[in-house]
């Protein structure tokens, strides 16, 4: 992956807000991410899309992202997952056995999330309330997904 600039690999697992805001805060357009799916994933993405997109300013949109990631682990418990904040154009899941590229950034870049597991069928999410409007919908789209009652 070394030899395409736009293109990462995210491993990093767990929840240091402080890690996720500093890692979010220097993407490019046309960002890539590249998720290896080995265990049940909730991302939450913001576009990095040019000031003035949809969802305003963009620290508000990862600060929201990151509070609603915040609650999706608390309300999945102990189960173990892979809980990130991205800031893509792009996310390209891999479970070894097939592929699946969302355009996230397209028309009208929107923070959202997206639910997946190995060999299942992922889900998307857009906040159509904003990006504050992920700390209900998370949550409870997970819960719905991985067919668990939240632990909030």
């Amino acid at each position: 992956m070394a030899s395409h600039p736009h293109r990462i690999a995210v491993v990093m697992a767990g929840l240091g807000l402080a890690a996720i805001a500093a890692a979010a805060a220097g993407a490019e357009p046309g960002l890539v991410a590249d998720i290896y799916l080995d265990r049940p994933t909730v991302l939450a993405f913001v576009p990095a899309a040019p000031p003035g997109a949809e969802d305003g300013d963009p620290a508000v949109a990862r600060a929201s992202a990151a509070q609603a990631l915040a609650l999706t682990g608390a309300c999945l418990g102990r189960r173990p997952a892979l809980v990130q904040l991205l800031v893509a154009d792009r996310i390209v899941l891999h479970d070894g056995v097939r592929t699946a590229d969302f355009d996230i950034g397209g028309t009208a870049p929107l923070t959202g999330i997206v639910l997946a597991a190995p060999k299942t069928n992922p889900s998307v999410l857009f906040a159509g309330g904003g990006p504050e409007s992920l700390a209900q919908l998370a949550p409870l789209a997970a819960s719905h997904y991985f067919h668990l009652a939240c632990k909030l």
